[in-house]
């Protein structure tokens, strides 16, 4: 059984795991006596957790690694309108895992169509944030064949006008942060449309102290 919740996964799954820990002993389940006894450990546990959030919340982060799945959107223009909000429906948009590109680079969703000349891709990616008043580090991390822009919440938080494999602090846009979902949005193009290959995988790190 594994719980998880952003900014108490680690305690809660730690709690489930020890709760289910005697099911699967020999004779496949515990007595009814040591059921009872690991279910009132896992249930203060829990109550400890929910009357004191600053032991669960100590160190939680929120992460977007490489191959988490985005949603994404070609075209050769601006893009939609308020396509780097949170509220913006992207239902109709593609999926797929990051990284992006084509020819021989490092991707995992093929777009050939970023071949064409003026041709870009739009990125959105949701994240949690429990309170982005105890958010100590935002770390964007970017491997680009091309310039890109990203934004968080529709603000602009970096800018790259060339090639670029970069890890960038934007701890400094904390304050655009919301309690719940957030929105990392990014649009990149290739810089030379004679380029044979292409690539793009973004990553984020949220850590809340």
């Amino acid at each position: 059984m594994t719980i998880d919740c952003v900014g108490r996964g680690e305690s809660l799954r730690f709690a489930a795991a020890f709760a289910g820990a005697g099911s699967s002993g020999r004779r496949g389940r515990p007595t009814p006596a040591k059921a009872t006894f690991l279910k009132l450990i896992f249930a203060t546990v829990i109550l400890v957790l929910l009357a004191n959030p600053s032991l669960a919340d100590a160190a939680s982060s929120s992460i977007i690694p490489e191959g988490a799945v985005w949603s994404y959107f070609l075209e050769k223009g601006k893009g939609p309108r308020k396509w780097n909000h949170i509220g913006f429906n992207d239902s109709s948009w593609l999926k797929g895992p990051s990284g992006f590109g084509f020819g021989g680079g490092k991707f995992k969703t093929r777009v050939d169509a970023l071949r064409n000349a003026g041709t870009k891709i739009f990125v959105r990616h949701t994240f949690l944030v429990n309170n982005p008043n105890r958010v100590t580090r935002i770390m964007l991390s970017v491997i680009s064949d091309g310039p890109f822009v990203a934004y968080m919440n529709g603000i602009e938080v970096f800018r790259s006008t060339a090639k670029v494999t970069e890890t960038i602090d934007i701890t400094g846009f904390a304050h655009e942060l919301f309690p719940g979902g957030n929105i990392l949005a990014i649009e990149t193009f290739v810089g030379n449309v004679q380029n044979d290959s292409f690539s793009f995988i973004p990553l984020l790190e949220i850590v809340e102290g």
